[in-house]
């Protein structure tokens, strides 16, 4: 990041939650988001992206951005989706190497593709970021990411975007901004996924 005067900026955390926020505001603009009278809980509960697509990772970000409670239909097995469904169980779910250092969440998706494992990755790690115990572990996985692979390897949707802030360090700031502008390239502005993810990292910082 730059002041405008070709100088590296130093890391500066009380600019993120405006940024985030209000990256996540302008994508939510002209949603139910912004409808004191919409039902948001059946908006979420039949949400579908806007190319079609109805994922379980969407509602579940979505319902914490709006300050909904889970849904009781939610239910899925895969860990970066269980992280986020029983929070207290997350030593069961994730990987805790024997060594310290930086380490990946769930290893044993290696297997999946690496666009698949890094989705998979980055879903359990914004989840696994609002648990105050497991810091560690989460600052732990994010430099895993900003050492190995890149910000944009499986998705646009800046998710644990706030791990990447959190870490304090030029190369998890560049990683996060490099989120950032990737989230809004397709329309402008983040999708409604983003925006949302967004809004909760903000309110994370």
């Amino acid at each position: 990041m730059t002041d405008g005067s070709n100088q590296t900026a130093p890391y500066s955390l009380p600019t993120w939650p405006e940024r985030l926020a209000g990256a996540g505001d302008a994508g939510l603009k002209d949603t139910p988001a912004n409808d004191p009278t919409a039902d948001l809980r059946a908006w979420v509960g039949g949400f579908r992206d806007e190319f079609g697509h109805r994922r379980l990772s969407d509602r579940l970000v979505l319902r914490r951005a709006l300050g909904l409670e889970a849904d009781a239909a939610d239910t899925d097995p895969r860990p970066e989706h269980a992280v986020w469904l029983a929070p207290d169980a997350w030593r069961e779910l994730i990987a805790e190497p024997s060594a310290s250092g930086p380490a990946p969440l769930l290893p044993d998706l290696h297997d999946a593709g690496i666009e698949a494992w890094t989705e998979a990755e980055l879903i359990a790690l914004h989840g696994l970021a609002s648990i105050a115990d497991a810091r560690d572990r989460v600052a732990r996985a994010a430099e895993w990411h900003v050492a190995e692979l890149q910000p944009d390897n499986a998705t646009n949707r800046p998710w644990a975007i706030h791990s990447f802030i959190r870490l304090g360090t030029p190369e998890g700031e560049h990683f996060a901004q490099t989120m950032l502008h990737n989230c809004c390239v397709t329309l402008g502005k983040p999708d409604i996924v983003s925006a949302a993810i967004l809004r909760d990292a903000a309110s994370s910082l």
